[in-house]
């Protein structure tokens, strides 16, 4: 699906930036990818699962620190590969199941509420909707940790991009 652009006879410098701002996070709220009418920068809000590979991350993150014997750990601490090759840990804390260290980089630690959800003591949220890494709410069924390590549950690149986000009223650069 193609980016919704401002409408090609206005140019952004041809009119107030009130009219671009507000034209923009309308576009933005109908839940499609639109290009910025003052930078042409592209953005979307999205709609994430807590997916399979999010879930084996999560354990990864989990049994490294339980080697460790420490309560923080660095992301370049971590051995296994598959840990890296979604890049998905930062996106875990929306969940509030790992914690970003407040003074060192690419440094986390376990929540409690991480580590009952791994025991299944605990359900989360199934979805998370975002806009540019910032968490905006959560949606759908509470699920347990098992039920994010469903084979059907991998991360789909078409099936992210074809969830559309309704119901906001998100706004960007204020009024």
């Amino acid at each position: 699906m193609d980016a919704v652009k401002f409408p090609e006879d206005r140019f952004a410098f041809d009119i107030p930036l009130s009219e671009a701002r507000a034209w923009f996070n309308k576009t933005l709220n109908e839940g499609v990818q639109v290009v910025c009418p003052c930078c042409y920068d592209e953005s979307q809000i999205y709609k994430r699962s807590f997916s399979a590979g999010m879930a084996l991350s999560l354990l990864i993150f989990y049994k490294d620190l339980l080697r460790s014997g420490k309560d923080w750990i660095h992301i370049k601490d971590i051995h296994d590969h598959r840990f890296h090759m979604n890049h998905e840990h930062a996106r875990l804390r929306h969940w509030g199941v790992i914690k970003k260290h407040q003074d060192l980089k690419a440094t986390w630690k376990m929540t409690d509420k991480g580590i009952a959800f791994i025991k299944g003591e605990i359900r989360i949220p199934e979805f998370i909707v975002e806009y540019r890494s910032e968490l905006l709410r959560y949606e759908g069924r509470e699920v347990l940790f098992r039920d994010c390590l469903s084979k059907d549950n991998w991360f789909d690149l078409d099936q992210l991009l074809s969830r559309r986000v309704t119901g906001l009223n998100y706004s960007v650069g204020g009024n």
